[in-house]
């Protein structure tokens, strides 16, 4: 994003806030899961950021990060089925 000069800094920021919020529920997540306690209501959370993220690339496509987003989706969808949440 910060070499294509379509993007706006705000745009790029927010991109990026949102993928480090992202990475920060994920370890929740793991550390929850590796200490064997609950994690439904971080499980939650983390689903809301995937849906933002998945809303800024809808808005503004990245051929080059398509790949690994359809990656990352198909897990998540894996966790879904796991733990009975519905689409």
């Amino acid at each position: 994003m910060k070499k294509d000069q379509s993007f706006d800094k705000a745009t790029i920021k927010a991109t990026e806030q949102s993928l480090k919020a992202l990475e920060k529920k994920a370890e929740v997540m793991a550390n929850l899961f590796n200490g064997k306690k609950p994690l439904s209501s971080e499980m939650q959370d983390f689903l809301k950021q995937t849906d933002v993220i998945k809303s800024l690339l809808t808005d503004h496509p990245l051929s080059t990060v398509q790949s690994h987003w359809d990656g990352l989706e198909k897990k998540v969808g894996t966790l879904k089925e796991e733990y009975g949440i519905a689409s």
